[in-house]
């Protein structure tokens, strides 16, 4: 499999999603899309040279329960997600409805997902080319779909809550709280075999019913304005 074929079928989630919004949300300001998808790229390199980095700590290379526990929760958990907060704050928010913003905030988050699988299929592919098939690989693309990918959506969507809310005065650090807490604790779960990946997907589940209880809040809050 080519890696224009590759690249092309994990970033196809955020060409369907982009699609969508563009033609169903906001045709005019479609721009907004495009500066989320270029900021979250962006994104994803001061995020892989920290974890780059700190993974060749002595204590992150032990192979502990501990080490492998606060290796979740600080490179995947605080480190992607305070990352990815920090340049969500630069998509555009002046003149913007809380449901463009969201709509942003999930192409953001889908994107950094989709380079992440990009990554992670090639490192794939190349430790095991001899084994590996087309077949396989397009397989683990499509599982990474439905875990990797969403957890990021859905995390992302989490320290949106927090960006949107800060610029009206308000300080949602539980939102961007429970974004660290669960992409940490789906990362520790993976790592494991099958058998504890029923633990990882409770985490999106998780994130999914406290993105329903942001955004309630959320609008309810704007309807008090």
């Amino acid at each position: 499999m080519n890696l224009y074929a590759l690249t092309g079928l994990c970033f196809m989630p955020v060409v369907v999603l982009l699609s969508f919004f563009i033609f169903f949300v906001d045709t005019k300001r479609f721009y907004l899309y495009l500066i989320s998808i270029a900021l979250a790229m962006i994104a994803v390199i001061p995020a892989s040279f920290i974890q780059y980095w700190a993974v060749k700590l002595p204590f992150f290379r032990a192979d502990t329960f501990i080490s492998l526990l606060l290796g979740s929760l600080l490179l995947n958990g605080f480190v992607e997600e305070s990352v990815k907060c920090a340049f969500e704050c630069l998509i555009p928010r002046k003149n913007v409805t809380f449901r463009l913003f969201f709509c942003c905030i999930l192409l953001f988050g889908l994107t950094v997902g989709s380079f992440e699988s990009i990554v992670y299929t090639l490192n794939k592919i190349q430790f095991d080319i001899s084994h590996m098939s087309r077949n396989a690989a397009v397989k683990l693309i499509f599982q990474r779909m439905i875990s990797a990918q969403l957890i990021h959506v859905f995390c992302a969507a989490l320290s949106g809550f927090f960006v949107w809310n800060l610029g009206k005065g308000l300080k949602k650090f539980t939102a961007l709280i429970f974004a660290i807490i669960l992409h940490g604790v789906y990362n520790f779960f993976m790592s494991f075999g099958k058998n504890f990946r029923f633990f990882a997907f409770a985490a999106i589940v998780l994130a999914l019913i406290e993105i329903r209880q942001f955004y309630k809040e959320t609008k309810a809050a704007k309807k008090t304005e």
